[in-house]
């Protein structure tokens, strides 16, 4: 019997993402008006926590989402498990860019329209190949 590895990504996405939406969702843009929030010295000290430590979580989420998915798709291609050989180059090359784009738009703290167009198109072809062969090689079992 395998034991599970300790120090999982996935499970530190989970908590951290739970993490971000009660503080940065709920009690930073839901309890807390927004005037207290940004103003500097007349909130209380959890209005100032929670105007620090709301974003702060918001951008591990988004960077431990993006080493997540890197993870998943290398060990994709390492086992050579879900895409056939052929479309394997291709789906390297479209993770890449993904990965790429996504890094530079969280490093920038923002994303240019075109730069968001490639990002909708990656993330869309990755997507639909993946839910193909995830189909097709259920049929073929």
């Amino acid at each position: 019997m395998r034991r599970a590895r300790s120090g999982n990504l996935t499970a530190l996405l989970v908590v951290v993402s739970l993490l971000e939406f009660v503080i940065n969702r709920l009690a930073g843009r839901l309890f807390f008006p927004r005037p207290a929030l940004t103003s500097g010295g007349s909130g209380s000290h959890t209005t100032h926590a929670v105007s620090v430590a709301g974003p702060f979580l918001f951008q591990l989420t988004a960077f431990l989402a993006l080493a997540v998915m890197v993870a998943a798709f290398a060990g994709l291609f390492r086992r050579g498990e879900l895409y056939p050989r052929a479309m394997r180059f291709s789906t390297i090359v479209i993770a890449l860019i993904f990965a790429a784009v996504s890094g530079w738009a969280m490093v920038s703290g923002h994303i240019l329209p075109q730069h968001f167009l490639y990002l909708e198109i990656c993330f869309a072809f990755l997507a639909t190949w993946t839910v193909g062969y995830v189909r097709h090689r259920g049929r073929s079992c």
